[in-house]
């Protein structure tokens, strides 16, 4: 379906384009919820254990292929929202003021279930009892088939039978699917309390868990704390049965009981070594998974640069070995499983064994009928048996993962009481800070910001400016209560609206980004688009504003992004707005556009913090802050022009206008670095100007989320459970397919109708097949989204609190939680649907068989043999319960597999190496690269980026590459990244140079003094993504990481965007002095940082649009990049005449 809604004012063409994908929108249309009922919730008794309400959707299913909408919904107490509110309540209940504890969980997730777990209990309990009649009555059964009584007798004992049957099959259906729905509930229950924590945790909390860890927490560890709760029915059904058994066995033998029974206790007390070496096992594994899952993500998020370093091939090893780790747990844990499954399979026998030898030994007599019932008993007695090492596995992992989720759990949050929020007319100021002091690190012994004394009014612009690391983004971050606070007040009067330096989008339309829960309406969404520079942008994509910008943006430039996320901050209508270095990423035009008609423009009544480096966009600013280590100001100010501030090392050093602070020594560094870097553009550029007027994107198909799916829950699946579910379905269809060879050559009449009931289980295991496939395939694709979903909040929660969007995201968790239970939960189900049908099924062969041997003329049958018939088809319900079971498991388990495999199989670069074709190890000798038709596009169906791009950038020679943002400069290169681990980690990722070297690199890139301040020195601690550093700290450490490689082609991306012009002063002479005979391509939007390069090659929309020297650029008055350099340098004029002509205030 394509629909297409025209913006009468601007001309921009949104069109929508409905199609399925594995990342749908989780927030799905009302009215098309409202049409889905529970056919579970509206069901009766009768059709609810018959599982007749899947009826419905089993015919839907046979008839076409299922889609999501086919599916109702589950009932009311499984939804998640209903869920996650009771269990929220429960754990408020139970914390109370103490800390959270294993215990706690437990009680809370009790509370959450016991009215369901306390009927599936009754259940199990009938079952179980049913099960044994079996074996207490066979006895009698062999003495009438040995002529003991009348038919009357033998009918009575068959309808006893059939009866028991019965009622084991309806207790034991409805107790195995009571446990799946308490399974559904704990688990909706823990992962909304696991999202819930990712929406708050602290700065301090994000840096002890990484999105990988928390991918492993919802994937993995909560699935294995959840199959505790599906084990606990077996901690009171084990002494039952034990017990049952135990007074059958007494009954029939007597004392010789006691050595079967001595060995059962035996056989189950061999179960506590074992168990506690599994824990220690599960626990490596886990810690093994979390490092790789750490590690995949990082790749996955920086491959660009990975590829481009040449450290892929490192990087791959690195993986491998933590691969290869991981495999050593993996093979001690399934050696010892292995060996469990071997005596458990082997303890029957062994029980049966020392049974009948002390018997013997005893002179207790053997008799068809003990011999029977005691084989019919042990055979009843291997499920605990068996079931023990998978109940004390489950703890043993249960226990593992629920101590991992209660860490998380008890993770320091986002403090409350940060910041006070007050309504905004209660007072003429937008923002107060008394007596700040704030920290990033809890045990810090000098804070990153202290002494700070602010009162802005409301509509005040304030401009933030500072050498790099001084703490201008703290500033923001303590206003919006991100930061620690140590001492003082902070008082935000009104709504907020935050753009962040490092861009942050959600996975959707450039629409939907900007709206961000927001209502759609016209005329502000036009007005917003104006002023945020996006028009022209979007008039440019194929699908208008409803592009997909592709996960974390991977589709929009630099530039796009960063006037995406203001246009999201604009359309939000705040109060107050915190912008922090907003013009960076942007060329100039597309900068003062930013300014003039955003900034000054729709929000130039409102109140606006905004860190900048640019300091053309200090002048107009009613307040400039500077900070230093040895002043500190109390500002105060109730004219609406009032001073501007600048900020040094924490500190606000000075605070006043433009035209107050130009005489300042700390403001005068800044704007005298800028005003050189003007100087040098005028330099180069004057006589051409002069001379002139005296003449007439590769994208990837898979999301990141999708591909941390596969390595952590589908390489799970495949580690620890294909496997064995393999095994387990061959060994129960041969099982069942033995039991009815056994029954058919003892009374070969059975055949009359196991033929006919063969060809009715294929139908139904068909028809069944039809909608399983499809809801196990549905469930699939649903349940990769909340990890994605997980991974997005992970990264933005500073923004969606900023915004206040905690609730719309926590909604947003629900759906997604209810889009995957409804598949699974159904699929389930239909499982059960299945297994009660083929229960019935076997139960009238059960039934058959015993009128058979009952009518049977009594010389036809011996009564031994008979009795052992029973024995066998008495079973015959349950091995082919289990065959269904663990055939559906398998399938399900395969899906993760074919999944595996079709990534595998998606198209691939060329190979890492070709023969013939191996470089020389000095490759490149020169640095020349030729670029012929070159063509790029992130993805298939996505439109060219690059386009046509022909081009020799000659050896030893530094080419600017310049143009509007959205052109397609950094396409041809990368973003700065940095790595999980310390900053010599960083900087010598493979570990090649010695301390002194980094250190002389680290001064050189100004972050000497920074670093030796540290406790750790070069092994400080950089968290994922580097967020404990300040973007301009990271791509100065990124800067760092290429001096000491010294690379014979060097690429620098905006590598000084986010530093001040006196750094990038010192950096850009440092890069010329250590880079000379190599070929350096720059990319810039500051024209001083690239106007006395070699060459300058320009591109527009994706095609070179010149390609020369400066000087023969500069000369053409028409050239775009002459054009470039003139709005550069009026800008600067504008600051120039700014700083001649103070202004009054």
């Amino acid at each position: 379906m394509v629909y297409k809604d025209t913006a009468e004012k601007s001309g921009i063409q949104h069109i929508c384009t409905a199609e399925e994908e594995i990342f749908a929108d989780p927030i799905k249309d009302e009215n098309v919820n409202n049409m889905r009922k529970s056919s579970y919730g509206e069901a009766t008794i009768l059709q609810q254990f018959s599982f007749s309400w899947m009826n419905g959707i089993l015919a839907k299913g046979a008839s076409k292929p299922l889609n999501e909408d086919d599916i109702p919904d589950v009932d009311k107490k499984e939804s998640a929202q209903y869920i996650s509110r009771i269990f929220s309540n429960i754990m408020t209940n139970v914390k109370g003021s103490l800390p959270l504890t294993v215990w706690s969980i437990c009680k809370a997730t009790f509370l959450l279930v016991w009215k369901k777990a306390a009927l599936n209990a009754a259940f199990a309990v009938l079952s179980v009892v049913a099960s044994f009649v079996g074996a207490y009555l066979i006895k009698d059964f062999v003495s009438y088939l040995g002529g003991d009584s009348g038919f009357e007798r033998g009918y009575y004992l068959v309808l006893v039978f059939v009866g028991a049957k019965a009622i084991e099959t309806l207790a034991y259906r409805q107790w195995f699917f009571g446990s799946l729905q308490v399974y559904l509930r704990l688990r909706t229950s823990l992962i909304s309390q696991v999202y819930q924590k990712v929406l708050y945790l602290s700065s301090q909390s994000r840096q002890k868990h990484t999105s990988g860890e928390i991918i492993n927490y919802v994937g993995v560890d909560i699935e294995r704390i959840v199959n505790v709760a599906w084990y606990m029915n077996m901690v009171f059904m084990m002494p039952l049965q034990i017990s049952l058994a135990t007074y059958i066995l007494w009954k029939n033998l007597g004392l010789g009981s006691l050595a079967g029974i001595a060995t059962t206790t035996i056989i189950m007390l061999c179960n506590i070594p074992f168990t506690r070496i599994q824990k220690r096992l599960h626990a490596g594994i886990m810690k093994a998974k979390d490092d790789r899952m750490e590690m995949t993500s990082e790749v996955i998020r920086s491959m660009k640069i990975l590829k481009l370093q040449a450290w892929d091939i490192q990087y791959l090893k690195r993986l491998k070995n933590l691969r290869k780790q991981e495999h050593m747990w993996l093979w001690e844990f399934l050696r010892l499983k292995a060996l469990l499954a071997f005596m458990f399979w082997g303890a029957p026998i062994v029980i049966s064994i020392m049974t009948f030898a002390s018997c013997i030994l005893m002179g207790i007599p053997l008799t068809a009928g003990r011999v029977l019932s005691t084989l019919a008993t042990v055979n009843i007695l291997k499920e605990p048996i068996f079931s023990l090492p998978e109940l004390l596995t489950a703890f043993a992992q249960g226990k593992i993962s629920a101590d991992r989720i209660v860490s998380y759990l008890q993770e320091e949050e986002i403090r409350s009481d940060a910041i006070e929020s007050v309504a905004r007319n209660e007072n003429e100021f937008s923002v107060e800070i008394d007596q700040g002091a704030f920290s990033w690190k809890a045990d810090a012994k000098i804070p990153t910001l202290q002494d700070i004394h602010v009162k802005i009014q409301k509509g005040m612009k304030v401009a933030v400016c500072g050498a790099v690391g001084s703490g201008k983004s703290s500033l923001l971050s303590c206003v919006l209560g991100e930061m620690p606070k140590v001492q003082g007040t902070v008082k935000v009067f009104g709504s907020k609206a935050y753009v962040p330096q490092s861009s942050w989008t959600v996975s959707g339309t450039i629409r939907e980004n900007i709206l961000f829960g927001s209502p759609f309406e016209s005329d502000t969404y036009e007005r917003t688009i104006e002023a945020c520079a996006l028009a022209k942008d979007i008039g440019v994509f194929s699908d208008g504003d409803m592009t997909d910008i592709g996960e974390r943006g991977m589709t929009m430039s630099g530039g796009q992004k960063q006037r995406i996320q203001i246009a999201r901050a604009v359309y939000k209508d705040a109060d107050i707005y915190l912008l922090d270095d907003p013009f960076s990423a942007v060329d100039p035009q597309t900068g003062r556009h930013l300014y003039k008609k955003c900034l000054m423009g729709v929000l130039r009544d409102k109140t606006v913090l905004y860190v900048t480096h640019q300091v053309e966009f200090l002048a107009d600013a009613d307040l400039i802050m500077i900070n230093n280590n040895d002043s500190c100001i109390w500002i105060y100010f109730k004219s609406f022009y009032s001073p501007s501030q600048v900020m040094q090392n924490g500190r606000i050093a000075q605070a006043g206008k433009f035209h107050e602070l130009q005489q300042d020594m700390a403001f005068g560094v800044i704007f005298g670095a800028h005003f050189h870097a003007v100087e040098q553009i005028f330099e180069v550029g004057s006589n051409y100007w002069i001379a002139s007027a005296c003449h007439p994107r590769t994208g990837s198909k898979s999301k990141l989320g999708f591909i941390q799916f596969m390595a952590s829950i589908d390489q799970s699946v495949l580690d620890l459970e294909t496997a064995s579910t393999l095994s387990e379905s061959t060994f129960s269809v041969m099982q069942f397919l033995g039991t009815m060879l056994i029954i058919s050559c003892v009374s070969w009449p059975i055949l009359i109708i196991f033929i006919p009931l063969l060809l009715v289980c294929i139908r139904y295991q068909r028809y069944y097949s039809l909608t399983a496939t499809e809801l196990a395939r549905l469930s699939g694709i649903q349940k990769a989204p909340i990890l994605h979903h997980f991974g997005e909040t992970f990264y933005g929660a500073a923004i969606i609190r900023a915004f206040s969007q905690e609730d719309r995201f926590y909604r947003e968790n629900l759906t997604l939680l209810d889009n995957h239970s409804r598949p699974w939960f159904h699929l389930m189900a239909a499982v059960e649907w299945l297994s009660f049908r083929m229960n019935l099924l076997c139960n009238f062969v059960f039934g058959f068989s015993l009128v058979l041997l009952v009518r049977l003329p009594q010389s036809f049958v011996n009564p031994s043999i008979g009795g052992l018939v029973v024995i066998y088809a008495w079973n015959l319900n349950t091995q082919l319960s289990e065959a269904t079971r663990n055939i559906s498991r398998a399938e399900a388990n395969m899906i993760s597999v074919e999944r595996i495999l079709q990534y595998t199989k998606l198209p691939s670069e060329a190979p890492i190496f070709t023969e013939g074709s191996k470089p020389p190890i000095a490759w490149p000798e020169c640095g020349m690269i030729s670029i012929s038709n070159l063509e790029v596009r992130y993805a298939e169906h996505l439109p060219s980026v690059l386009k046509n791009i022909t081009c020799v950038l000659p050896a030893e020679k530094t080419v600017g590459i310049v143009g509007r943002t959205g052109s397609g400069k950094s396409t041809l290169v990368q973003d700065p990244v940095m790595f999980d681990g310390t900053i010599r980690g960083n900087l010598d990722p493979m570990n090649e140079y010695p301390d002194s070297r980094i250190w002389e690199v680290v001064d050189k890139c100004q972050l000497g003094n920074v670093v030796r301040s540290t406790e750790k020195k070069l092994d400080e601690i950089v968290i994922e993504n580097g967020d404990n550093w300040s973007m301009g700290q990271r791509q100065l450490f990124c800067l760092g990481r290429i001096l000491l490689r010294k690379s014979k082609i060097l690429v620098l991306d905006e590598a000084t965007a986010s530093v001040d012009s006196a750094t990038d002063r010192i950096i850009q002479e440092i890069i010329r002095q250590e880079f000379k005979g190599c070929t350096v391509l720059a990319i810039a939007h500051r024209m001083n940082t690239v106007i006395d390069s070699d060459f300058i090659l320009v591109l527009g929309e994706g095609r070179i649009v010149e390609y020369d020297t400066p000087a023969k650029l500069l000369q053409r008055e028409d050239s775009t990049f002459s054009k470039l350099t003139k709005e550069y340098s009026q800008q600067s004029q504008h600051f120039k005449s700014s700083k001649a002509k103070p202004q009054d205030g």
